[in-house]
Formats: C-alpha cells, sequence, structure tokens
C-alpha cells in the first residue's frame, strides 16, 4: 500500500545469468520433489494464496475501500487471500458492483482467475494471469509464478548504483485440496546487511538467495490457519502502522485468522532471536459495526521462553494478564524478572467519508501515573486521503502525520525490544521520530499514473535499544529527558519526488521517480548537511 520509504542505500555488482538460472531450475525441483512426480490428467484444485504485502494492487485495493467497493478491511490487515479478495468485489454493495472504474479494471485483472469463478468476465477487458507453470500432480496442483524486480539509481547524474529490492524469484504453490496450499516465495537479490545473514551469491555484495515467505495455510469460510514465515502490517497507516508495519524481516509464526459477523480476531506468535530465546506475540480484535467503521485494537508482547508457550499461541489472554499469570508459576520472587514480557498496545480508528478515509492510531507502550517516576511513552498517528473520479480518469490526494515519542518500542531488561534483526517491528522510523507525508495522484487510464508527494521528518538520537531506566538505575543520568521532545541534535530530512508509472499489462509495471532530498544534520551530527538528487527506475515483471 505504497509503504516503501524514498530514501535507500547503495549496493553492488548484479548475480550472473548462470547463478539466477540454477537458482529457478533448483526452486521447480524442490516443488516438484515435495509434490511428487506423476503427473495426471484431471485438473487439481485451486487453493489459498495471499496476496504480497508489498505488491503495489494494495494501493488499488486500497482506493476500492475509499469508493465502498471493497470493505474498509483490505486497508486494515496485509493479510488478505486472493479468493477472499475476490469474493469481497462479487459480493460488493447495491451499485459498487456496476463501477468500472480505473481502480476496479486494475484489479479485474490482477484477480481475474478468481474473479472467474463465481462471476462471467469480459475477457476483452481481463484475462487471467496464468502461472508459467499450472500442473496438476495427481489430486493436488502445482503453480509456479516467476518475478524480476530491477531497481536502478542515479544520483547527481553519474553515480548509478542499484535499488533497494532488485530480485529475481518464484513464487510457489501446491495446492492439495481447495482449503488447504503449501506457498512459497524464494529469490535471488538485494537483502539488507545481507552478508550478516549468509553467503553472498557476488562478492562484497548483499545479493544472496532469501525466502521471503513460506506457509502451510488451511481455510473454512471466512477463517484460516497459517504456519510458517512471512510478514504481517495490522492498521489502517499509509506508510506503516505505529504497533506492526511488516518493514522488519519475515518472522516464523503459527497465526489464524477468525471472522464472526461483525468482529474478526487475528493472533501471531512465533520466536525472532533464538539464542536470547526471544519471541514476539501479537494479536488483534477489529469490530466493524457500520460499513463505514471499523475499530481496531492489537496488542503485542515480546517474552522470554519457549515460542510455543501454549497461552501466547492461543493469544486470547491479554498480554499484561500473562505476565502477571507467568510470574505466579517462578519459585522466588526475585525470577519473575526472567519471565516478564514487554507488552505495547495499539488503538485505531478508521472511517469512510464519502469517497475518502480518515483514519488515526494511538500507541501505548507505557502510561505514566501520579504515583510513578515512569514517563508516558506513545505514539500517534492520523491521516485522510480522498479519491475522484472525473471524465474517467482517477485523482486521488492524501496527508498522514506521525510523532513517536523518545523511548517506545524498548525497555531496561534485556533481549525485550520492539525489534526483529535491529529492525522496527512497528513504525519504520523507530522512537524519537516526527513525520509529515503528502501526496497527490493523477490516473487517467489503468496503464499510466502520475504522482508528486513530499516527505518531511525530524528525528532525535533515541533508537531503538536505548530504553528509559528508572531512576534506581545508574544507567539513568544517561537518558532522564521528557520524552516529548525530540531528543539532542535533531536530524531534519526533507523529500520531494514526482513518479511516473506505466503498467501496459498485468505482468509489467515500469516507473521512473526524480526526486530531491535535503538533509540537515546528518546522523545527528550538528552542521553536517546534505542536499541529494536522483533518478530510480524500477521494473517489476511477474506472471
Amino acid at each position: 500500500m505504497g509503504r516503501r520509504g524514498l530514501l535507500g542505500q547503495p549496493v553492488g555488482l548484479v548475480p550472473s545469468g548462470v547463478v539466477v538460472g540454477a537458482f529457478a531450475t533448483l526452486l521447480a525441483i524442490h516443488f516438484s520433489t515435495v509434490a511428487g512426480t506423476a503427473w495426471a490428467q484431471d485438473s487439481g484444485p485451486l487453493g489459498p494464496e495471499w496476496t504480497d504485502p508489498s505488491d503495489p494492487t494494495h494501493e488499488d485495493l486500497r482506493t476500492l475501500a475509499a469508493q465502498g467497493v471493497l470493505p474498509l478491511r483490505v486497508l486494515t490487515s496485509s493479510d488478505l487471500l486472493r479468493s477472499r479478495i475476490a469474493g469481497w468485489r462479487v459480493g460488493s454493495p447495491s451499485g459498487a458492483e456496476n463501477h468500472v472504474g480505473v481502480a476496479v479494471r486494475r484489479i479485474e485483472r490482477e484477480f481475474a482467475e478468481e474473479l472467474a469463478l463465481d462471476t462471467p468476465l469480459d475477457t476483452t477487458l481481463v484475462s487471467p494471469l496464468d502461472p508459467l507453470i499450472d500442473r496438476p500432480l495427481g489430486t493436488t496442483r502445482l503453480r509456479l509464478r516467476p518475478y524480476v524486480w530491477f531497481e536502478g539509481r542515479w544520483r547527481g547524474g553519474s553515480d548509478a548504483t542499484w535499488g533497494d529490492h532488485p530480485r529475481v524469484g518464484i513464487r510457489g504453490s501446491l495446492h492439495l485440496t481447495p482449503n488447504l496450499s503449501l506457498n512459497q516465495d524464494m529469490f535471488a537479490g538485494r537483502v539488507k546487511d545481507g552478508r550478516a545473514l549468509g553467503d553472498a551469491l557476488v562478492n562484497h555484495t548483499d545479493f544472496l538467495l532469501f525466502v521471503e515467505s513460506v506457509d502451510l495455510t488451511w481455510t473454512r469460510g471466512d477463517h484460516y490457519l497459517r504456519v510458517g514465515r512471512f510478514r504481517h502490517d495490522w492498521g489502517p497507516g499509509r506508510n506503516g502502522n505505529l504497533l506492526l508495519s511488516g518493514v522488519a524481516p519475515p518472522m516464523d509464526q503459527v497465526h489464524y485468522g477468525l471472522t464472526f459477523g461483525p468482529f474478526s480476531f487475528y493472533s501471531s506468535s512465533g520466536p525472532v532471536n533464538r539464542t536470547a530465546e526471544k519471541n514476539v506475540a501479537i494479536h488483534r480484535l477489529e469490530w466493524t459495526p457500520h460499513p463505514r467503521f471499523v475499530l481496531g485494537l492489537s496488542e503485542g508482547a515480546t517474552f522470554p521462553g519457549s515460542p510455543f508457550d501454549p497461552l501466547y499461541l492461543l493469544g486470547i489472554v491479554p498480554y499484561s494478564v500473562l505476565d502477571r499469570m507467568h510470574a505466579q508459576d517462578v519459585y522466588q520472587e526475585d525470577d519473575a524478572l526472567s519471565v516478564r514480557n514487554n507488552v505495547l498496545a495499539q488503538i485505531d480508528a478508521t472511517a469512510r467519508v464519502g469517497t475518502g478515509l480518515l483514519w488515526a492510531e494511538l500507541l501505548l507502550d507505557d502510561v505514566g501515573t501520579e504515583d510513578s517516576s515512569y514517563p508516558s511513552r506513545l505514539g500517534f498517528s492520523a491521516g485522510a486521503e480522498s479519491v475522484l473520479e472525473t471524465d474517467g480518469a482517477l485523482w486521488s490526494a492524501g496527508i498522514e502525520a506521525a510523532k513517536v515519542y523518545d523511548y517506545v518500542y524498548s525497555v531496561s531488561y534485556e533481549d525485550s525490544d520492539w525489534a526483529h534483526q535491529g529492525e522496527p517491528i512497528g513504525w519504520p522510523l523507530g522512537p524519537d521520530s516526527e513525520s509529515l507525508h503528502a501526496f497527490v495522484s493523477w490516473q487517467p487510464s489503468i496503464e499510466w499514473r502520475l504522482q508528486a508527494e513530499g516527505v518531511v521528518s525530524r528525528h532525535g538520537e533515541g533508537r531503538i535499544g536505548d530504553p528509559w531506566y528508572p531512576s534506581e538505575d545508574p544507567r539513568s543520568t544517561d537518558n532522564d529527558s521528557d520524552p516529548s521532545s525530540l531528543r539532542g541534535v535533531v536530524e531534519r530530512r526533507t523529500v520531494g519526488a514526482l513518479a511516473v508509472t506505466y503498467e501496459p499489462t498485468g505482468e509489467l509495471r515500469i516507473e521512473v521517480r526524480a526526486s530531491h532530498i535535503a538533509i540537515d544534520n546528518q546522523g545527528n551530527l550538528d552542521g553536517v548537511d546534505e542536499d541529494d538528487d536522483r533518478i530510480e527506475l524500477s521494473v517489476r515483471w511477474h506472471r
């Protein structure tokens, strides 16, 4: 949903074609070996498949939620099954099913295969995007979808580097039944700090073989169980959410979702640091009392011990209560700290007003009281956007502001920060930050889009892993400032960008972006300023 940042880091050399070809061949062999080798003539099932959280399709889903064509929950959770999106489109409200605007035609092009199972489609406008391989394997079905993301960046007109996410990959699904699938997304490409994670494919680069997601998914109606390694993004924010934004690396987890009428409940739990026995659990309850309004309550916790603790896996007991329950099970009072968790909570609301959206989030890390020296550590975000269709063109504009206090996401006891592999699980900028993002977009057709956007962000010296300490701790003198104020030397970034996107088919997306970045006090160093002009090219192809 447009949640990738405007800023990036340069990388090195491209992996050779031999490596890429070998990677694709090995992945195909891997899936074929899992499934078996006997090809059958009858058609296999079409089981559950997930949308990718970083797919630009989420931008169209957001637009359709603003127009009332799709429910608001498509923008409050990245956990979206392709078949479920198609079902929402088929059962859209009266009048909306006849909507044939730009975003609708783009969604019908992307989900043509799933939509065709429930309703006839005009194939002169859309046609299913067939996988490279779609074969029956006895009573199962193997589907392989290759993809390529090329990203190049030119700074100052001559300095050429790779972008943030260049990759060549394959998404594979083994559909065992209409309700059960094994899914995997593996790529060869750039991964931030990749050399620290494994052997690089090319020396002195961050290019390596990486599993973006792998899961076994079972569904029944509006309920599902998903086990594997993947990302989440829960909440209405356009550029991220305060509790869970999906910017951290994928996490191993057991995840399930239940929907009963206007209520939806999601729960997830798994390890994030095996050496330190650090685990993360997150659950979320959404209430939709009216199609135009959603209220969400999310809670997250890092906790020590086994990642398969039954109460964290079950996810229905508040984590602050679990902390006390587990403390009762220790033999001595001094050992209670060994089972202590770090709990955060988010309250958010989303409303559709006309063909526009309003949303707000409040993050509660710790709230001080009159009888406590603990300072309040909070986060806020709010936004609005509007969509207008006129003369066959789609106009949209929006603005989002966020502030996260200092010391948020971190605690003074060990291995409990709200982070995974050094990256924030919550707000992408982390604590001690303020930001304002605005954009305006024009889409004259399903093929073309022009967007201008601007970002102003301010970041103090606070970082995840730099907690507030109570007064009795000798380290407390190092950070006793007011958490609501930015700490120390403040870095300020101002970004202006103009992007043109061309999508001639559902397979190909080409974007050219020109941007100017002005940085004051870079790296929180007083007087260190930088101006950066860049042109970025992004080419995405997939089957």
